[in-house]
């Protein structure tokens, strides 16, 4: 299990550089314990290798994730005073606590960076090694998560951690939306091949994913009404294409697309319930 030193908290919270230690000495523990957890509930055995073998930069973010974290536990607890190095805790009754409107900033740029490090994460650990544990299935249960939200839809912006709050109601119902209408075994199928990142399955699985995304993207900005409209019609057509059929027999033989494709009843002579009108 990799250790988070005074160096490495100091490297990633440059709040918590000053010339006491009190700070790091008062997190050491709380460290200790998240990197713990995160091990257990995030990483299992085949993403501790990979944050340890130090691919794709996973092992800083993984650093950066878990001092965050851990600060952000006990960040109300702590008496923070403005340092010229950054934040430190108070040591003295001659030394005043950092001002509230400093300390709510900080906790909003910390929740921030929080939620940026936790993307990169988990989009460096899908691999056929990870992608089908369940950490991977609990941290990335939908196509639409944390590393899409910040590093391709907002990609030329800055969202915030409140963006991300506000927006996940409506990609849950976004997502519970799409499951009903090409059915959970398709959606977790898809999920599946994004999680292992395995990129020799055939390609019109992606372009499924990319319409997924600009489903739920334009039903953040505009709407449930909206995104039933060009994306979702973009969707199904890939899906109900004859030439994808092997692609996507999951759903072609699920409860979703006989009720999407329901025969309207056409009252002809031949028609066994034929209803004659005189």
């Amino acid at each position: 299990m990799i250790e988070i030193t005074k160096d490495i908290f100091e490297k990633v919270l440059p709040v918590g550089m000053s010339s006491h230690e009190e700070l790091f000495d008062s997190l050491s523990e709380e460290i200790k314990s998240t990197v713990s957890i995160l091990y257990e509930k995030m990483l299992g055995d085949e993403g501790a290798a990979l944050v340890e073998s130090d691919t794709n930069s996973l092992l800083w973010h993984f650093e950066q994730y878990s001092v965050i974290s851990a600060f952000l536990k006990l960040f109300r607890q702590l008496d923070l005073v403005l340092t010229p190095s950054g934040f430190g805790i108070v040591s003295n009754t001659n030394v005043s606590p950092a001002s509230k409107q400093r300390v709510d900033a900080l906790e909003g740029q910390l929740r921030t960076r929080q939620l940026y490090s936790r993307a990169m994460i988990l989009d460096r650990l899908r691999s056929e090694s990870w992608g089908t544990t369940h950490q991977a299935i609990t941290n990335i249960p939908r196509l639409c998560c944390e590393y899409w939200f910040f590093y391709v839809m907002n990609f030329n912006t800055e969202a915030t951690y409140q963006d991300w709050n506000t927006a996940l109601a409506d990609i849950k119902n976004a997502d519970e939306a799409l499951r009903k209408r090409i059915s959970d075994e398709m959606m977790d199928e898809m999920l599946e091949v994004y999680r292992t990142g395995n990129r020799e399955v055939d390609k019109k699985i992606y372009l499924a994913i990319n319409e997924i995304w600009d489903f739920t993207q334009l039903w953040l900005g505009a709407g449930n009404k909206a995104a039933f409209g060009i994306p979702y019609r973009k969707l199904m057509r890939i899906l109900d294409n004859e030439d994808n059929a092997e692609t996507f027999a999951t759903y072609l033989n699920s409860d979703a697309y006989k009720a999407n494709h329901v025969e309207i009843f056409q009252n002809t002579k031949d028609s066994t319930g034929y209803l004659f009108n005189g």
